[in-house]
């Protein structure tokens, strides 16, 4: 399972940009408009669908350790 860090806090820069804080660890990010509604978005979902996100911001939200893979453990 994967989750969406709940630290995440967006700041609207301008009408293209907006800046992502992750409190957890500090990051700082401008993201476009088209992230920022992604995101938007993968906060709303349940069930978080990886086909969705796409493979390059995938990558990109893990290594900001802000898309985290959860393991369970029986």
């Amino acid at each position: 399972m994967s989750v969406l860090t709940k630290y995440i806090s967006l700041y609207e820069l301008d009408g293209e940009n907006t800046l992502m804080l992750n409190a957890l660890f500090g990051a700082i990010d401008v993201i476009d408009t088209e992230t920022k509604g992604k995101i938007e978005r993968i906060k709303s979902m349940e069930n978080l669908d990886e086909k969705f996100i796409g493979e390059n911001l995938m990558k990109s939200l893990r290594n900001r350790d802000i898309y985290f893979l959860v393991t369970r453990k029986n």
